[in-house]
């Protein structure tokens, strides 16, 4: 090679010292690679005897590869101590951005799903909220892509159902109205009998004070003997009409009703229900009896009182003619006893017939200013000087507005009210009548009072005791006290009469300070 081998050279030298060594020398073309190895005597193992040396000469261009290989197993070396690891936070790092890319994806899911969802979620309870009747809700409008569409859609229909609504609600108020104002009863039931709708008019026809009715049996429940009236509305869902005028006891009281009963149909023929009509016409009844009793009181007048003057004149005559003609003291007696009840029983006729004729022809009102109390003091007087017996006390309102009535047949009724409390309470012991005057002006009316303590009236009474002929006292007219409701009547008032705790009945007399154009 280039360079001879030298004993003395380093490499010869360690290899005598029992070292193995390897050097490279570079020369101009290339580099010497140079080993040196100790040689050991078979007999003397740990001293070498000799050295073998041994070269290799490397041309530039394969050291060049050489050192690329070197400088590349050195790297791999250096990066194998890091594969592991590496590996590990590759596999981390994988780990992660998957977690984050799957934390990412769910979060971007649920604001998407929210942004959908969400606002079908306003929808939704929007939707309960106007089931329940509430129109004052908005659904918000967040976005303006199909969600915000609906949404705005959703909005215009809730608004328009509320518009809507409010004009039924109105026309359903106005009609409420319309129905409690009128005086005709209304009741309609569906076609399984259940209340429809049912008016004031009607609730006052039948005295219905419960609200907890759900049927046609309940409603009619204050009317004796009903069947007759559940049979017609039975009749109507065969699509049959009726117009009948039926009698009816309600708890008590006899009412004259005209029933219209009719089937509802809709657009398309099918049947909703059936509407009743109830007019009370009780009052109507009870005139038109009254007009017919008057006339059979004229009637009667006429012909009975006109023979009676001539049979009392010629009782007189007999008495007078032949009394002195009979000797005999008990003939005598007997005849004038006969005479007697003849004139006493054809004056108590006349009496009656009197009663008759003014019955038959209540006499044309008289109408000037007036003040109540000096009438009732009148009157008061009169009984209380003519009833010892009696405890008559007067209590006026000072403050009392005057009245425009006809002062004789106002007398004339209170006299009438008076004589009959006078009768309640004339066997009884400590008689009282109280008599009262006030003034209500919310109604413009006059109160009179009269109360007393006597045996009172019977509730069966009441309802008639202002019809003519209707007397509780033996031997009665009847007159009395339907002369005195018709007298307050024709004044534009009416009068009511109730029960006095312990015992006893009070009169109520309502006058108006103004008898109205409609009387």
């Amino acid at each position: 090679f280039a360079k001879p081998t030298d004993s003395q050279s380093s490499i010869i030298q360690d290899a005598l010292n029992n070292k193995e060594t390897i050097i490279v020398e570079e020369s101009a073309t290339g580099d010497i690679i140079r080993a040196s190895v100790p040689i050991y005597s078979t007999f003397i193992t740990n001293e070498p005897v000799g050295v073998v040396v041994v070269s290799y000469y490397i041309p530039h261009s394969m050291v060049s590869k050489m050192q690329f290989i070197t400088e590349t197993y050195e790297k791999y070396s250096k990066l194998l101590m890091f594969k592991k690891p590496l590996k590990s936070g590759l596999v981390v790092m994988l780990l992660i951005t998957t977690l984050i890319v799957v934390f990412i994806s769910i979060s971007f899911g649920i604001h998407m799903a929210n942004r959908i969802i969400e606002p079908l979620d306003y929808m939704t309870e929007a939707s309960i909220n106007v089931a329940s009747g509430n129109m004052n809700i908005q659904v918000p409008v967040t976005t303006k892509d199909e969600i915000g569409q609906l949404a705005t859609a959703f909005n215009k229909m809730i608004s328009d159902l509320k518009q809507k609504s409010e004009i039924i609600e109105s026309q359903s108020n106005y009609l409420k109205i319309l129905m409690n104002k009128v005086s005709t009863g209304i009741v309609s039931f569906s076609p399984d009998f259940k209340v429809l709708t049912i008016n004031e008019a009607f609730r006052k026809m039948l005295d219905i004070k419960d609200v907890n009715f759900s049927d046609l049996k309940t409603v009619f429940k204050n009317i004796e003997n009903s069947h007759d009236l559940e049979k017609i509305f039975a009749e109507a869902l065969k699509g049959h009409s009726f117009e009948r005028i039926l009698n009816f006891n309600v708890i008590g009281k006899e009412k004259y009703m005209k029933v219209d009963i009719y089937p509802m149909y809709d657009d398309q023929q099918k049947l909703l229900g059936i509407v009743g009509v109830f007019d009370d016409i009780t009052e109507n009844i009870r005139f038109q009896k009254m007009l017919a009793w008057r006339e059979v009181a004229r009637k009667v007048a006429h012909e009975i009182k006109n023979p009676l003057t001539p049979i009392q004149l010629s009782a007189n005559r007999l008495k007078k003619k032949y009394e002195k003609l009979i000797d005999d003291e008990n003939e005598r007696k007997t005849f004038n006893d006969c005479i007697d009840v003849i004139i006493t029983q054809v004056e108590d006729i006349k009496n009656l017939i009197n009663e008759f004729s003014n019955f038959g022809r209540m006499p044309v009102l008289k109408f000037n200013r007036e003040n109540i109390n000096n009438i009732l003091n009148e009157v008061y007087l009169l009984f209380k000087e003519t009833h010892k017996n009696i405890d008559v006390m007067f209590f006026p309102d000072d403050n009392l507005p005057e009245v425009i009535c006809d002062r004789e047949q106002l007398k004339r009724a209170f006299i009438n009210v008076l004589k009959n409390a006078v009768e309640a309470i004339e066997e009884s012991t400590g008689g009282k009548i109280t008599i009262k005057t006030s003034f209500n002006p919310n109604e413009r009316k006059v109160l009179i009072s009269i109360s007393d303590n006597g045996k009172g009236i019977k509730d069966e009474y009441k309802e008639r005791l202002f019809e003519p002929y209707f007397s509780r006292k033996q031997g009665g007219t009847g007159l009395g006290l339907y002369i005195v409701n018709n007298i307050i009547t024709e004044h534009g008032g009416y009068i009511k009469v109730a029960d006095v705790v312990p015992r006893g009945s009070e009169f109520i007399i309502y006058l108006p300070l103004e008898r109205g154009k409609d009387v």
